[in-house]
């Protein structure tokens, strides 16, 4: 299985505001428990660290970028048009079909998959995502005093644990 050159989502140098991905930890929710072999603090681009005493997000990526975005017919708005969608827009409906197919695949709702995900990456079935290892999250070159995280081996505060084997993921989320 190849990374196709994945990376961590941020074009917003070339494209501005809403260009790249998000990703941090918490001041409002608790750490959870399937988060609880996370480590326990992070480093930012800047050799900040920070307590990892809250959620992390994000959990897992998919493509978000909008060089490459996914092409959609936007018929909900008039005229409608053919667009290319990006972010959360393009990465959730995508990541909704996943869910349903594997849904379908196990014959029920596989219902709240999140620990799931974190028990797969904690070394059971490490292939069953890709590991984004290249890229940043920081926001503006570290302007309006925003530092971001790298992409590292591993889960972290950009890219999650990755992106699925789609296949695999299937496989291996089944009761």
């Amino acid at each position: 299985m190849g990374n196709g050159g994945e990376g961590a989502w941020n074009e917003f140098n070339y494209l501005g505001f809403g260009t790249n991905t998000g990703g941090g930890i918490s001041a409002f929710y608790a750490r959870p428990l399937y988060q609880q072999n996370l480590p326990d603090q992070f480093t930012t681009v800047n050799d900040n660290t920070v307590a990892n005493s809250g959620r992390s997000n994000p959990d897992v990526s998919f493509n978000a970028a909008v060089n490459g975005g996914v092409l959609a017919w936007r018929g909900f708005v008039s005229p409608p048009a053919w667009a290319v969608f990006r972010g959360t827009s393009a990465a959730s409906p995508a990541w909704a079909a996943i869910i349903a197919l594997l849904n379908q695949a196990n014959g029920s709702p596989v219902g709240f998959i999140t620990p799931t995900i974190y028990d797969l990456n904690h070394g059971r079935l490490k292939h069953t995502f890709q590991d984004v290892t290249l890229g940043n999250n920081r926001f503006a070159e570290g302007a309006f005093g925003e530092d971001g995280f790298f992409a590292t081996p591993g889960f972290d505060l950009t890219t999650g644990w990755g992106t699925p084997d789609v296949s695999w993921f299937i496989k291996n989320m089944q009761h």
